[in-house]
Order: structure tokens, then sequence, then C-alpha cells
């Protein structure tokens, strides 16, 4: 219920956002100081403003359920359980998904750039491909970080390692990324470029549904890249030979 209700609130933000840019935008140059377009233009700081505090202050809930179920279900857990953290460790959580998620759009922004200079993109679809990419970098930070237990190792050798080791956990992980991501994205731009302000609680279920999906895919992925086949293999072979000789006896 939290997520959900943490979704529908950031999709309407969303649409306030959107809502805003399109009515600066339509004021005509040269007459931001003239009678009604002054107060649109410098009401709009404070608006934006307000939107940013609680885009800050929703996304913290969301940040914390989908960083604890992924270490939950990494670590083998069936069911997630929710901690009774004080305020403050939920905001660190925030800050945490802050910080990779915006070295990863900053490295998506860059690689998008340079190819829109070589290729015209529209401005709708570079932002897609843009989100679509940082939020697919994604799980390389993540698990470098949370292997490493530090947020500033975002490539950990381990992890590259395990992927490496075992193709098709990255590749499910990728799948689950693309499955989950690209009709939340598409959604939400829709949403967005079209002003359709009154689709924002289905979209903001959607939203919430899919952070939880992703979190557990990701999780699961963990848990099978921190497996020791080798280990469970030998035991295998151990406990089926202490049969034998059992037998045998």
């Amino acid at each position: 219920m939290i997520l959900t209700i943490c979704g529908i609130m950031l999709a309407l933000i969303a649409c306030g956002f959107a809502g805003m840019t399109v009515l600066i935008a339509s004021i005509p140059p040269g007459q931001e100081l003239f009678g009604p377009a002054r107060m649109i233009y410098q009401g709009g700081r404070y608006i934006y403003g307000a939107l940013f505090i609680f885009t800050v202050i929703v996304s913290v809930a969301p940040s914390m359920y989908f960083v604890v179920a992924i270490e939950d279900t990494a670590a083998g857990n069936h069911e997630v359980e929710w901690p009774n953290d004080v305020w403050y460790d939920f905001v660190g959580k925030f800050f945490f998904m802050v910080w990779v998620l915006g070295c990863c759009a900053a490295v998506a922004t860059v690689f998008w750039l340079l190819v829109a200079l070589a290729v015209p993109i529209p401005g709708i679809l570079w932002w897609g491909l843009t989100l679509l990419s940082a939020f697919m970098l994604l799980p390389i930070p993540l698990y470098s970080a949370m292997i490493a237990g530090s947020p500033f190792v975002l490539i950990h050798p381990l992890f590259l390692l395990r992927l490496f080791q075992k193709p098709l956990a990255g590749l499910a992980l990728y799948v689950h990324s693309l499955v989950l991501l690209v009709p939340c994205l598409g959604l939400g731009l829709w949403m967005v470029v079209s002003l359709s302000w009154w689709v924002a609680p289905i979209v903001g279920v959607i939203w919430a549904t899919c952070l939880l999906c992703y979190a557990r895919a990701l999780g699961r992925v963990g848990y099978v890249l921190a497996e020791d086949r080798k280990g469970v293999v030998k035991k295998k072979k151990r406990k089926k030979q202490r049969v034998r000789r059992e037998a045998a006896d």
C-alpha cells in the first residue's frame, strides 16, 4: 500500500513538472515580465521547488523497500522482512540509490549525447533511450557497491567474474530488466508528453508492482551469482559415496 501510494504520488508529480514546463514554454519570448506571464514565470520557481521537495519525500520509502528486497532475496530468504529502522536509515538508502542511479544516468547521457551528434534523435526518443540505458546499467554498480560495502565502488571485479562464469544469470538479469522497465518507461513518457494526469493512478500502481518484481528478480539473480555450485556438487558426491558404503556394509 505504501509503495502504491508513493507510485501514484510520483506519477502525479511527473505530470505536474510536465504541465508547468509546457505552461512556461508557452510564454512568448520577451513577455516574461509583463502581465499574467510575469506571475507564471516567477511563480514557476516556487512550484518547481515544491515539486522537487515532494519528489524527495515520496521517493524515500520506495528506495528503502527496493534495497531491502534485493538484500533479503539475494540472501536466500523467501520472505522479505521489512525493517523497523529510524527515519535516517531510510534516507541513507535513498541517497545510496540516488548516487548509483545518478552515475548510471550520467554515463547514459554522455553516450547518447555523442550519438545524437552523429545521428539526430527526436527529443522524446532520446529521453526514452537515455532513461532505459541508465536503468539497464543500474545492476552493475548496484551489485558492486553492495559486494564491496561501499557506494564508491561502482565496478567490482568479483561481480564481473561471476557474470562471466554464469552467463545465463546475466542474461536472465537483463531480460527481466527489459520486460519490466520498458512498459514502465513507455507509460511514464506517454503520460508526461500527453499530459494525461487522469491515468496517473494506473501508472502509479504499475510502477509500484514492477518495482517490487524488479527488486525480487535482481535479488534472485544475486543469489544465483553468489551460490557456490562446486561446493554443492562435492556435497552431493560425498553423500552418494556414504550411502554406497552403508549399503555395502
